[in-house]
């Protein structure tokens, strides 16, 4: 059923309607229509403000999360650069962990209500993760400095978002953010 907040406010629609109903110059049945009809228009109009933008700002918020995970892999790669220790990166990594992991979560709940506007956007989370756990990694082993060439990506990096546009609802061809994606590691 109902959780308990629900049903309380239907109990005190209800008293509402009966307390109206007692003052009311008009007959009932003219009451209860016309409170049906208020209610389906605030539904209808609830709905309406619920559902048109949220698909729109859906798309968005992907995007924005995959964003903020691109440009929190940039800040570990530059620091690894700069700093490789330990201790140095160990909050930046955290950080890029975390983002990783948000903007799976986030297209996992658009995929299921969109999947035909973020058809290839798969394919971009695939290679945001090979490319993260392969920092993530790098950055943990007993040679960091040596694991990787950081200032190197960290430069493709900064070039592969430079070509990004701003996030919007315009549609973006994510199959190929994904293969230049995978290039930032060569």
């Amino acid at each position: 059923g109902f959780p308990s907040r629900h049903t309380n406010a239907i109990q005190w629609g209800n008293i509402a309607l009966l307390m109206a109903a007692m003052h009311a110059t008009a007959p009932i049945q003219t009451l209860i229509l016309s409170r049906i009809v208020e209610t389906g228009i605030g539904a209808v109009a609830a709905m309406l403000v619920l559902w048109l933008p949220g698909r729109r700002d859906s798309i968005l918020l992907v995007r924005r999360e995959f964003r903020r995970a691109l440009v929190a892999l940039d800040i570990v790669l530059r620091q690894m650069a700069i700093n490789p220790s330990r201790d140095a990166s160990i909050r930046l990594r955290r950080n890029l962990h975390f983002e990783q992991l948000a903007a799976a979560r986030i297209l996992a709940m658009v995929l299921t209500d969109q999947p035909e506007a973020l058809e290839d956007w798969p394919k971009v989370e695939a290679a945001l993760n090979e490319l993260t756990y392969t920092v993530l990694t790098a950055a943990r082993t007993t040679d960091p400095v040596h694991a990787l060439d950081w200032l190197t990506m960290a430069r493709e990096l900064e070039a592969f978002l430079a070509t990004l546009p701003p996030v919007s609802s315009v549609p973006v061809n994510a199959a190929a953010v994904a293969v230049a994606l995978t290039d930032v590691r060569l």
